[in-house]
C-alpha cells in the first residue's frame, strides 16, 4: 500500500506521502498548520484491506 495526506481545503494537493520504507512500515512527516486533514490509503494490489497505525506528535491541548 501507499498513502497520501491532504488538507481539507485542497484535496488534490498532498502535504505528505510515503517518504521512507522502514522495517515496521512506511513513514513520512510534515509540519501541520491548524485545520482538518485526510489520509488516503491506496492498495497496490488486489487486496481490499490494509492494516495501518497512525502516530501523531505534538498535539496541543486546549
Amino acid at each position: 500500500y501507499t498513502w497520501l495526506v491532504c488538507k481539507s481545503d485542497n484535496l488534490n494537493k498532498y502535504v505528505c506521502w510515503n517518504q521512507r520504507n522502514e522495517v515496521d512500515g512506511k513513514s513520512g512527516s510534515f509540519q501541520a498548520t491548524p485545520g482538518k486533514y485526510f489520509i488516503k490509503l491506496y492498495s497496490l494490489n488486489s487486496s481490499s484491506s490494509v492494516d495501518y497505525t497512525i502516530k501523531i506528535d505534538g498535539i496541543r491541548q486546549r
